[in-house]
């Protein structure tokens, strides 16, 4: 067999999880494992259905199995998923449900992808480095600043069980599901975690355990660095400082909860009960007006980037305009793209190419004379 099929065989063993077997590997894939086994080893070839049986299995992408490059077309995605207390992991219960809207996300990308430029920012490496170039008090408006600086799309969506980062035909792209804005400025901190430690770096829904604890610890780094909060004396702090010191980082005070935990710091237990309260109802002890606690954090639904790209392409005719016009919540008829050609300009380009044809093989038979 040929040297590309040892390399299809070679990525597809690394692709298997630890602890999967080549025997429920075959099993999973509806072969011998006789046969998986010459296959792996490059001395049988792979059918059309064991391609694509294998890249379910292995959450690879087909694309990459066959040439070793990453599809530039698949959506390579990671999640905030829930902590189960039961099993002491990570889970997301609505990945399935989430994948329709995320589907939607990644075809709208890719009708405008041939007016889209690629996201070109180096992304800083720490928590450090990205809250030097956020900028201070980046937490007030924190998707503005990501899009501006890093130039990663943020966009909101709802139907969503929780909130995701994106891959996608070169854009790096944020979506945050519809919640309280606590929890909007933490999801944010995390899937920035998930693209600058490279968890993206595969197709697919490939966030696992140690990505999520990775991603939640850059984003409390993020928000509440070690040291400033090591700067308090917290023995001595009151309901009062640490509510407006989860105003000040806009993050709920379950985080705040937890972050003191992390770190071990000796907070006094009117802290600890002030933490137990429900964010809002903490925020009051800070003076925080009502409209500032339940505010709204602007988030568009749609990155402007993406909307201008997609317009650009359906005025070129490279775009559905239903597709645009359901993007953009109007009617099509108000979407401006060019009209198909009518049955009679059809009929002459046709006869207009087969005389440009007959010219050119004209031509060729005099020069050849």
């Amino acid at each position: 067999m040929s040297e590309d099929m040892r390399e299809i065989g070679e990525r597809i063993k690394s692709r298997m999880p630890e602890g999967m077997t080549q025997q429920s590997l075959a099993e999973a894939m509806e072969m011998t494992p006789d046969a998986l086994s010459r296959m792996l080893n490059g001395k049988r070839g792979i059918t059309m259905t064991e391609l694509g049986k294998a890249a379910e299995v292995l959450g690879a992408s087909a694309h990459w199995l066959v040439t070793g490059h990453k599809d530039p077309y698949a959506m390579r995605f990671a999640a905030r998923h829930t902590y189960d207390f039961d099993t002491h992991r990570h889970i997301n219960e609505g990945r399935e449900k989430d994948r329709e809207v995320l589907d939607h996300i990644a075809e709208v990308y890719r009708a405008a992808h041939g007016s889209l430029r690629a996201s070109s920012v180096v992304l800083p490496k720490t928590a450090k480095q990205m809250r030097e170039a956020l900028g201070d008090g980046f937490v007030n408006d924190f998707a503005a600043r990501v899009k501006e600086v890093l130039d990663v799309d943020v966009m909101k969506r709802s139907g969503l069980s929780t909130d995701y980062s994106l891959c996608i035909v070169g854009r790096r792209v944020v979506v945050l599901n519809k919640q309280f804005w606590a929890r909007t400025t933490w999801s944010l901190a995390h899937e920035l975690g998930h693209l600058v430690q490279g968890h993206l770096d595969r197709d697919g829904d490939i966030a696992g355990e140690a990505d999520e604890k990775q991603a939640n610890a850059f984003a409390a780094e993020l928000l509440l660095p070690e040291k400033w909060m090591r700067n308090f004396n917290w023995p001595a702090l009151t309901r009062a400082d640490v509510a407006r010191m989860v105003w000040e980082a806009k993050v709920s005070a379950a985080a705040m909860r937890v972050r003191i935990e992390t770190l071990r710091l000796k907070a006094s237990d009117e802290v600890r009960e002030a933490l137990e309260l429900t964010t809002p109802k903490l925020l009051t002890l800070a003076r925080t007006s009502a409209a500032e606690r339940y505010r709204d954090v602007f988030v568009p639904d749609w990155s402007p980037t993406v909307i201008a790209a997609l317009l650009e392409e359906t005025e070129k005719g490279n775009a559905d305009p239903m597709l645009t016009s359901r993007v953009l919540g109007v009617p099509v008829d108000d979407i401006d793209f060019p009209e198909p050609p009518s049955e009679e300009e059809m009929v002459e380009r046709y006869e207009r190419t087969m005389l440009d044809r007959r010219r050119r093989d004209d031509g060729a038979g005099e020069s050849a004379l």
